[in-house]
């Protein structure tokens, strides 16, 4: 089985107290659909870390990202986005084309 997708589900406040609930991560599985993939997993990066490991993942084949998930903090003075990923050695290849914040790129979209 193959790590195909994930999705965040943030903590919800709790009524009684104020405090908030434990935050949860979905994923979902698949039947690997071919024999030679391998897939990594990057989980809560950081922007920066996020370009450091799409640059050494291409460097060992891993062109493909399955699935880029952007995080923003619960407020924003709370932190930095967090990036998740899951990049793939089979596959088309990827465009990593980081926005800034609060902004896309919708010049240039990314196409899988």
């Amino acid at each position: 089985m193959w790590l195909t997708d994930l999705a965040f589900v943030p903590p919800e406040p709790d009524s009684s107290d104020g405090s908030a609930s434990d935050s949860t991560w979905i994923a979902i599985w698949s039947a690997a659909p071919d024999p030679n993939e391998e897939r990594r997993l990057g989980l809560a990066l950081s922007q920066s870390e996020f370009l450091a490991t799409d640059m050494r993942l291409r460097e060992e084949g891993f062109d493909s990202q399955q699935t880029v998930l952007l995080m923003q903090p619960d407020k924003p003075d709370s932190g930095q986005p967090r990036i998740t990923a899951i990049w793939s050695n089979i596959g088309p290849e990827s465009l990593c084309l980081p926005s800034y914040d609060g902004h896309e790129l919708f010049h240039q979209p990314q196409v899988d």
